[in-house]
């Protein structure tokens, strides 16, 4: 399964439910987790989406409304996220395939700038990163890593991908190429 579901409950930030994770078991704890996923998917899909304002690693302040008229794809990541390190390429094959087309790919990290330049550098991201995001992350009701939210030309969230898989660089490619090339035609 794409999702760490493991991970996530052991960081706590899968420990949503109102009731208590059956011991015994632990696919009934998954399927709540995932539907409470879904659930918070659901909430912002079809919204206008939320502006908001952070800075780049060279300074500059960058707002999601600078992207008017342009689809956009917003990656929510951090450093120490595996299956956000190996998504990378395929967010930057995204970005140079789809670019010339109006397609923006925003890389959101929760870290700070020190942390998110030492990302952007070792893992080789062609796209601009954005840090301190965690507000942000908050707004757009991230509560996995990676997630990437796809916004349309007219500012509407149109898609939410939750999760990448952490052995295959071309997973996340393959995932958001299709609702790419929808929203670029519309």
């Amino acid at each position: 399964m794409r999702l760490l579901i493991f991970a996530l409950l052991f960081t706590g930030l899968a420990c949503s439910t109102k009731k208590p994770l059956a011991e015994n078991n632990p696919e009934q704890g998954e399927m709540e987790y995932l539907q409470y996923l879904e659930n918070q998917k659901k909430a912002i899909l079809g919204q206008k989406a939320a502006n908001f304002q952070l800075q780049d690693l060279d300074g500059k302040k960058v707002q999601l409304s600078d992207y008017a008229g342009k689809v956009v794809l917003l990656s929510f990541s951090f450093k120490n996220c595996k299956p956000c390190q190996v998504e990378v390429p395929s967010l930057n094959q995204l970005q140079e395939d789809f670019g010339p087309e109006g397609l923006v790919v925003l890389g959101l990290s929760r870290d700070g700038l020190e942390e998110t330049k030492a990302f952007g550098q070792e893992f080789k991201s062609k796209y601009p990163l954005l840090f301190d995001a965690k507000e942000v992350a908050k707004n757009y009701k991230v509560l996995a890593y990676p997630s990437n939210i796809l916004i349309d030309k007219k500012g509407k969230v149109i898609e939410y991908f939750t999760g990448s898989s952490s052995f295959d660089a071309t997973y996340t490619y393959r995932e958001l190429k299709p609702a790419i090339r929808k929203a670029l035609a519309e």
